[in-house]
């Protein structure tokens, strides 16, 4: 039977296990909740060409190419807070942080400033104990923001981060995976 499968001498050291840990710009967030998503959404063009049955090979067109990161987030810190709602910033003083407007946009309805776009890396491990890294570049908060309390659980937040294209060169993928070897 071991002949009709996939399975190499090389396969466990490619397992990945655990959801691992997010940073944003940096900055650890704290502890995550259930699984860590990454997905990329395509779109593509495909032309219909006269007498071809179907799609003929070489013609496909990709248009959109857009790249998310899913997390649920345990901790309830201002700071976490922050980067999953965008436009806001923590201030304290003595006895309290707040969360409010964010000082970059406050007179400007609508704007969303430079700062809300951040990197964003999520690191686990594969079985050898290598580091399996994926970082989204130019990255926002996408969707809108929904907490969760609960009378047997804790608070928890689910935040999808978005990476976006550099206008400085908006053909660079905002987006790379690394796998360490050594």
């Amino acid at each position: 039977m071991s002949g009709y499968t996939n399975i190499t001498a090389n396969t466990p050291a490619r397992l990945v296990f655990r959801t691992g840990s997010l940073t944003v710009n940096t900055v650890n967030l704290g502890a995550l909740e259930g699984d860590v998503v990454f997905r990329i959404r395509k779109e593509d063009y495909i032309p219909e060409l006269a007498g071809a049955a179907g799609e003929v090979k070489g013609t496909r067109h990709r248009m959109v190419e857009e790249a998310f990161l899913e997390v649920t987030m345990s901790e309830l810190t201002l700071s976490a807070l922050a980067r999953a709602i965008v436009g806001v910033n923590v201030s304290s003083n003595a006895s309290s942080e707040v969360l409010g407007s964010s000082d970059d946009c406050s007179d400007v309805v609508g704007c969303i400033s430079d700062t809300e776009y951040v990197t964003v890396v999520f690191k686990g491990q594969h079985c050898l104990g290598y580091d399996v890294i994926i970082t989204l570049y130019n990255a926002i908060v996408d969707g809108d923001f929904e907490g969760t309390f609960r009378d047997k659980a804790h608070f928890s937040f689910p935040v999808v981060f978005k990476a976006t294209y550099d206008p400085v060169d908006p053909d660079m993928r905002p987006w790379v995976i690394v796998r360490e070897t050594a």
